[in-house]
């Protein structure tokens, strides 16, 4: 999900902490991607009827036994120009599970119904357990990233690398609670820029050259290294500017 190649180009900056190291804080989490996460669980563990509550309620327990303040944010209405990427991704995910599994999923607008489902199971189990939600108008991490740039929250959770280009400033990934020490990948927007250089405009400029939800294919031809290099030419800050002039016919950009 997100920006192609993306968590291999910010690998350099993670950080692995102990999950204790967020005691007192709180924290967004994209409801949606922890569903995802779960979609194989039936498949492996035979006898988990619904492996996505199981996880959610026991991923949640240990959060809160941590004292760690969660509130979950449910996706919105997709727009336009991602149907093509939803259609796929459900399409890959369901393909030969059974009877009608994939028929809806064409492109333009695809049908969702399990996957809502779940969703709406989830937010039941939420209203039981006292946690709160909310619903975004659109994409899950846009509003992540919003309550995170805002200070309404300390950091997000999530799998989608959308999240930075967003605005979000600390992001948690890679979620494990096996073992006496659980740990979570944390990125910080701030160690990005040191270490890697790249802003949030530069970001959105890789999405572009390597393909996102909203570009798949990016620029044919283009991969991470050559993407990296171009946008090393740039004078940092007018990046996009620069592409729009590239669109509009002029080949000619300013180097460092």
């Amino acid at each position: 999900m997100g920006v192609k190649e993306l968590w291999t180009i910010l690998s350099p900056a993670k950080k692995e902490v102990s999950l204790d190291t967020l005691t007192g804080q709180t924290i967004a989490v994209d409801l949606s991607v922890w569903i995802c996460e779960n979609q194989g669980v039936k498949a492996v563990q035979g006898k988990v009827s619904k492996p996505h509550l199981r996880n959610l309620f026991f991923r949640i327990s240990n959060l809160i036994q941590l004292g760690i303040t969660l509130v979950f944010v449910v996706d919105g209405d997709p727009p336009e120009l991602k149907w093509e990427t939803i259609s796929n991704r459900i399409n890959s995910r369901y393909k030969g599970r059974g009877r009608g599994s994939t028929k809806d999923y064409k492109i333009g607008k695809p049908g969702r119904s399990h996957f809502k489902r779940q969703i709406k199971e989830c937010l039941e189990l939420l209203d039981h357990l006292g946690v709160p939600y909310v619903q975004s108008k659109g994409e899950a991490e846009a509003l992540c990233a919003l309550l995170n740039q805002e200070g309404v929250v300390d950091g997000c959770i999530t799998e989608d690398g959308d999240v930075f280009l967003y605005g979000a400033t600390t992001v948690y990934r890679n979620f494990n609670l096996a073992g006496k020490n659980p740990v979570i990948d944390c990125y910080k927007m701030a160690n990005i820029k040191r270490q890697l250089g790249l802003t949030r405009e530069a970001l959105v400029a890789l999405a572009l050259l390597l393909g996102c939800d909203y570009v798949p294919r990016g620029v044919p031809g283009v991969g991470k290294v050559h993407a990296l290099q171009l946008i090393s030419q740039f004078e940092g800050s007018n990046i996009l500017e620069q592409f729009k002039r590239w669109a509009n016919g002029n080949v000619e950009f300013q180097r460092k």
